[in-house]
């Protein structure tokens, strides 16, 4: 089983309204997954995770 070594970030740059409507958030940085109690051995890493947010109003 895998665990995050940290806590993702996304960003979004240009935040003009709130909630956004179609806003595209990028992650900060890659994310590690490391084996859970072995935050040194790194076996997967999410390099991308483009997301969408929208809403019904």
């Amino acid at each position: 089983m895998l665990s995050n070594t940290q806590t993702a970030t996304m960003l979004q740059g240009n935040l003009s309204v709130f909630p956004p409507q179609g806003a595209v958030y990028q992650l900060q940085q890659p994310v590690d997954f490391a084996i859970i109690g072995s935050p040194s051995q790194v076996r997967a890493s999410l390099l991308q995770l483009p997301t969408t947010v929208s809403h019904n109003s």
